[in-house]
């Protein structure tokens, strides 16, 4: 029976201080849950969580961030991707793995389930992850559209990333039964979404693609409802978010690390002060 979720939001690198509250709570041992769920980078969070695997997070970031490979704008514009996930799935499986049969162990029975979108149905993409394609399945929801072309395919269908339908997968972790549901935010709790000057280039950019164009435009409009969501939730529901105080200075995608450390120590100090109330 599913009482408490963990429903962790994406970010990018942003989710920095995710790593903070989640290696927090394995400092505690607090691990109440369900269920899990996530979006984007938050499903990356999970996994290393739910594996125990202490600063494995900020690690991977740190060393993502340091890579002259992995972002690459001038790829970009030469028609490659601007990030580049093989080397985010060679660090997962290979270099510096998950350890899936400790994640498996830990979850026992325990849904875990990964957000993606169907591309090609424009919707949501709810999976429990398996250890056969776990990595996968992360890998998916965190191909970011544009900056990385091709997306994931699952047989004949392509996934991109599940933070552009559902960002904050609180609603389905209701859905599916949960009662208290602790929210990790890699934004604020006053955070008002809405299209950056950037983006809307990029949806320029992809104008001929009419699935994507409307998943872009209307990412805002879902974006801001969950958080309406759960600022008011149906009755019998309790939602308590974990958020930083001030917007991080981490980005999305960055090739520094100068913020990084500053913002996992936020993600520490927010974890703290939840478990000295709760």
């Amino acid at each position: 029976m599913i009482e408490t979720a963990l429903v962790v939001e994406g970010g990018g690198m942003r989710s920095v201080f995710t790593a903070g509250v989640l290696d927090t709570f394995l400092d505690h041992g607090y691990d109440p849950f369900d269920l899990f769920i996530g979006s984007s980078a938050g499903t990356l969070n999970l996994s290393a969580f739910i594996a125990g695997q202490k600063k494995y997070s900020v690690r991977l970031i740190n060393h993502l961030a340091k890579s002259a490979t992995f972002v690459d704008w001038t790829r970009f514009l030469k028609g490659g991707n601007a990030m580049e996930l093989a080397e985010l799935h060679d660090l997962l499986a290979l270099h510096d793995p998950i350890d899936l049969n400790q994640a498996k162990r830990r979850l026992k029975s325990r849904p875990f389930v990964i957000t993606s979108c169907d591309k090609s149905k424009g919707q949501a993409s709810y999976q429990m992850a398996e250890p056969s394609r776990w990595f996968q399945q992360i890998i998916a929801s965190c191909a970011l559209p544009i900056v990385f072309r091709p997306g994931i395919k699952f047989g004949e269908d392509v996934h991109i990333d599940g933070g552009l339908v559902d960002p904050i997968p609180v609603k389905k972790a209701v859905d599916l039964g949960a009662k208290n549901i602790i929210v990790i935010r890699t934004r604020t709790k006053r955070w008002i979404e809405k299209l950056s000057v950037v983006e809307r280039l990029l949806t320029y950019w992809v104008r001929n693609d009419s699935v994507l164009t409307k998943l872009l435009e209307n990412y805002s409009k879902e974006y801001n409802s969950t958080c309406e969501f759960m600022r008011n939730p149906p009755a019998g529901i309790n939602i308590i978010e974990i958020a930083p105080d001030e917007e991080l200075k981490t980005p999305t995608l960055t090739r520094q690390v100068t913020t990084l450390e500053n913002d996992y120590t936020a993600g520490i100090k927010a974890a703290t002060s939840f478990l000295q109330r709760h």
